[in-house]
């Protein structure tokens, strides 16, 4: 199970990062997320409350190489299911290149996969929210 989506971003990569960092304020931009508990730095662990659920399974910052790279890893104990999600930045003539993604793997993705709300739409409305809150 994988989701994607991206968005050119007319700001430098620092700007884009510095908001995408800020994770005390994504409900401000991201209308999925009621908030988010703790930091993103290296090996910081994140628990993100949205709209789509009740329930939040804790994640890890697993990798973070500011400004360009940030992944989150969570899931089930054992391995059971795996969610790694990464944020990729890339600048290239004043303007950077946004990339969410999320890959969740493990033997029991394809039962618990079809229990968990498809999050296709909230992925592009997570990227088109940090444009919209950088671009104005």
């Amino acid at each position: 199970m994988e989701y994607h989506a991206s968005a050119t971003i007319a700001a430098p990569v620092k700007e884009v990062w510095d908001i995408l960092v800020d994770t005390d304020h994504w409900h401000e931009w991201d209308p999925h997320v009621v908030r988010v508990e703790g930091h993103a730095i290296l090996g910081g662990r994140i628990r993100m409350y949205t709209t789509l659920s009740s329930t939040t399974v804790p994640v890890e910052v697993a990798e973070f190489e500011q400004p360009n790279r940030m992944v989150w890893r969570g899931g089930l104990p054992f391995g059971l299911m795996t969610g790694t999600r990464t944020f990729s930045l890339t600048e290239a003539d004043g303007a950077t290149t946004f990339v969410l993604h999320e890959v969740f793997t493990g033997p029991l993705v394809g039962i618990l996969g079809r229990f968990m709300p498809d999050l296709q739409p909230t992925f592009e409305v997570h990227v088109e929210g940090l444009r919209a809150r950088i671009e104005g």
